[in-house]
């Protein structure tokens, strides 16, 4: 959103997204009522236009009354162009409750949305976050664990190079989840880090050399960001990655 003479008030991300309605159902009754995508592949697959973040909280860039009524307009405008049947505005906290009442008046319902986790990193090694976990079936897995051969990591915000593997082993995990919200590219991976090198941070994991693991993170304000994983199950899974 810009004033008169061009200078930018608030900036909102959107994106679209291809939402399958049959996502986490059991096999069987996904095959029961999916049958007709053989003859319509769009059936029961519903066109959504997201406001907020892919993989964490939303956030309102102004909060002023005029920038959300601009925004309720932008997206409606913005939805009917696009042909999609839902407007959502995801995982917005609930500090914003009172600033999106707004919404309320144009059609919106809010929905409760699973809340994410949070971990304090109040230990400044793994060996002492170890000592503190209560649980004896805990400890015994990471003992077992520290007696295989080590695992090489490293930490990196530009993963130009190795792009392709990264990618292949998030679609790995991709196909292998049951619930999927959207399916990133190559090239978005290449350009977190590029774009944002002082906020991205790509752990790796190498077993004999080999790329088996990586997550993806955003370091923001004293808070990292976990947004995306991928495995080479043929190897992680045997290493306990």
């Amino acid at each position: 959103m810009r004033d008169i003479v061009g200078a930018r008030l608030a900036v909102q991300p959107v994106f679209l997204v291809k939402q399958d309605i049959l996502d986490g159902l059991p096999a069987r009754v996904h095959a029961l009522l999916a049958w007709p995508r053989r003859f319509f592949p769009g059936w029961l697959r519903m066109g959504m236009l997201v406001a907020g973040c892919s993989a964490g909280d939303g956030a309102l860039d102004c909060k002023e009354q005029w920038a959300v009524e601009m925004l309720i307009e932008a997206l409606a405008v913005f939805a009917r162009q696009s042909g999609v049947s839902v407007i959502l505005l995801k995982d917005f906290p609930s500090l914003y409750r009172d600033d999106l009442k707004a919404l309320n008046a144009h059609g919106y319902r809010r929905i409760p949305s699973m809340p994410g986790c949070m971990i304090d990193f109040n230990f400044q090694t793994f060996d002492e976050y170890r000592s503190k976990i209560l649980g004896r079936n805990m400890r015994h897995k990471f003992n077992k664990i520290a007696r295989m051969p080590p695992v090489q990591m490293e930490v990196v915000s530009d993963i130009t190079p190795i792009a392709t593997e990264i990618h292949a082993l998030y679609m790995q995990t991709h196909q292998r989840s049951k619930m999927r919200f959207e399916c990133l590219t190559p090239e978005f991976f290449t350009r977190i880090g590029r774009e944002m090198p002082e906020s991205a941070r790509f752990f790796l994991w190498r077993v004999d050399g080999r790329l088996a693991a990586f997550a993806l993170c955003l370091v923001h304000d004293g808070t990292m960001h976990h947004l995306n994983i991928g495995f080479d199950y043929a190897v992680s899974l045997d290493r306990r990655l």
